[in-house]
Order: structure tokens, then sequence, then C-alpha cells
């Protein structure tokens, strides 16, 4: 058996989750990152015998740019696992656009898994899902690989049994990256950048100019890699108020465990 494992991951987190479930699944295993703009101009699908997707939960939902990259893959009737990798609040209708991505492209999803990745704007002050995935989670990665593979072997059509949604569907035709309005744009401190061009080489949107460090705005997914992968720690992002920061906090302040669908 050979696995198609295709991801997207700003910050690292999905991407130590996909792996994760690869090695339970333990076959023969191609991956795929969509995160940069050449990586995704690049691909043209995978060719394995089943296909896993993990991809991070942006607003209830997948980011649309990543979704129409996976519209290339050809479905050929082969399994579907998805898995959700969402900052502790919720992972929306994510598990539904798996689902909907199958049937246009005659796939079987036969598991989903929803799991939990520090986010985004977590910090000490707004600790939402701060250090995760954890050991514990990345083992429970490989045990849901475990069982993904049992069930395949198993010849197990069985649809995933995912749970009835708590929002409409319509959540994903919202125009994106309404959080632009919630969290300022990265911000350089100039006194401890030493202009390495980390930040632009590693920026999903291609939003930062590499000569002049700039963020192009309409571009910017307020994703956190450029604060993420700066040695220096010479960018940070805040949110326009306090008050946000406390929102944020207290939707995550309850340690959500991961949940899985077979």
């Amino acid at each position: 058996m050979k696995a198609d494992v295709i991801y997207y991951s700003a910050t690292g987190t999905t991407k130590s989750i996909a792996h994760a479930f690869a090695e339970g699944l333990c076959c023969e295993t191609a991956f795929y990152d969509l995160t940069l703009p050449q990586e995704r101009a690049a691909f043209t699908g995978g060719s394995g015998d089943v296909a896993v997707f993990a991809l991070p939960v942006y607003s209830e939902r997948f980011p649309r740019f990543v979704l129409e990259i996976l519209e290339r893959i050809e479905g050929g009737d082969r399994p579907l696992i998805g898995i959700s990798v969402y900052g502790n609040i919720g992972f929306g209708i994510t598990l539904e656009e798996y689902q909907a991505f199958a049937a246009r492209r005659g796939m079987r999803f036969i598991a989903a898994g929803a799991m939990i990745g520090q986010h985004t704007y977590a910090s000490e002050s707004s600790p939402i899902g701060l250090g995760r995935p954890d050991a514990a989670d990345l083992e429970q990665a490989r045990e849901f690989g475990r069982r993904v593979r049992e069930k395949i072997e198993n010849g197990d059509d069985t649809p995933a049994a995912i749970p009835k949604p708590s929002l409409p569907r319509w959540v994903a035709d919202l125009p994106e990256n309404g959080v632009r309005f919630l969290l300022r744009q990265p911000r350089v401190n100039s006194e401890t950048c030493n202009r390495c061009g980390a930040c632009a080489a590693r920026c999903p949107a291609g939003a930062i100019d590499a000569q002049t460090l700039a963020i192009e705005e309409k571009k910017c997914l307020r994703c956190g890699a450029c604060v993420q992968v700066c040695p220096r720690s010479a960018r940070d992002m805040r949110f326009y108020t306090k008050a946000y920061e406390k929102i944020f906090a207290a939707a995550g302040k309850k340690r959500r465990e991961n949940r899985f669908f077979l």
C-alpha cells in the first residue's frame, strides 16, 4: 500500500501531526507540502492507493486557496483520510468540507480526525493550546494511523461517522481573512532584525518583500509563520485590543481532546 500524505502547515504544527499519523499508517509514503507558493504551483496530485489530507482550521474552515489546489487530485475511488488541526476552540465545518470533497472527486471518505494544535495567536498570557501537539497527542496520531491501516486491510469501506456540524454550511462562503480586523499586521523590530530574509522565504502567501521586508496587507494571512520562523524573534503580531486577546483566551481555556471518526 502506498499513501499520499498532503498537508499545509504554516508553523509546522500540522506537519508534525501528519508525519506522526504516517508513522502509524506504516506504509510506503509520499509527502506533499503545500505550504509555500512554489510548492503549491508544482503540485500535480499524488498517485498513491490512499490519500491523506492534513490541514489547519482557519476561522472554522479550511483556507480556500488550499482546497483549490487539492482539486488537482484524481479521486480514482481511493480511500480519503482527513485530519483537521485546530487551535483548541473548534474545528467548524472542516470535516464536512472533507466529506464534500470526497463526494466531488469520487473518493471514499473512510476516516477523519480533529486534532489540537497550538493556536496561531497563543502566548503565555493567552495560552490557547500552548505547546500542542504534545507527546501524547502525537502518539494518538500514530494510533489513529494504525487503526486506519487495520480498517483498510480488513476491506472496511464504511464512511467516516463524522458528527453533525454545529455551524451552517454557508460559513464556507463568507469572505476570508476577517481576522485582519482582530490582529495587527506582524511588525519588525528594526533593532533586532538582521535582515536575513527568513520571514520572506517562509511566508505561505508570498506577502513579504524579500528586499524591504514590508508586508502586502491584502495578502497577509495572519498565520504567524514569519513570527515563528524568525531566528532573532524580531517579528511579533498583536491583537488590536486587549479585549480581543481576553476573548480568545476565554474561548480556548478548557483543554480539548483529539477526536477520531472511523
